[in-house]
Order: C-alpha cells, then structure tokens, then sequence
C-alpha cells in the first residue's frame, strides 16, 4: 500500500514539473500580446464596474448598519421582536 502511494506521489510531483515550464513559447507570446490588447479596449468597462461595485458596497453596507442597530436594540430591548422581524 505504502508503495503505490509513494508511487503516485513521484508520478504526480514528475508531472507537475514538466507541465510548469518557465520557458514561453512562440503561441503563447502570440496570445500574451493579444491580452494585452484586450485589456487597453476594456479600461473603460472596468471603471464603469467598479463605478457598480463601489455603488453596491455602499448599499450593503448601510444595510448592514441597519441590521446591527437594529440587533443591538434587541439586544438592549429597545427594539421588540416583533419590530425586529420587520428590518
């Protein structure tokens, strides 16, 4: 049993040293060049989404600013359960 785990580890460790090669080939220059174009076109979709993103952070977190005041005042029994229930 010790033989066929070990076995696998040395096939699984030699696999995952051949496959990450530290060399680039030609395709894969080809491809990082055209990445690059890519992400120049989409400057401006990215500031649009993170226009959103800053947008819907800041909705969630006044929600959940309500969420604890009104925890807090279930806690202190300002708040009932009942009203709790309507947050």
């Amino acid at each position: 049993m010790n033989k066929n785990i070990v076995f696998i580890a040395i096939l699984s460790f030699s696999l995952l040293l051949s496959a990450c090669s530290s060399e680039k080939k030609p395709s894969e220059a080809k491809a990082a060049g055209e990445e690059k174009g890519k992400k120049e076109v989409s400057k401006g979709s990215l500031e649009e989404f993170g226009t959103t993103l800053q947008k819907t952070i800041e909705g969630s977190n006044t929600l959940l600013d309500n969420f604890n005041k009104n925890l807090d005042g279930l806690y202190t029994a300002e708040v009932s359960n009942q009203q709790f229930a309507n947050v």
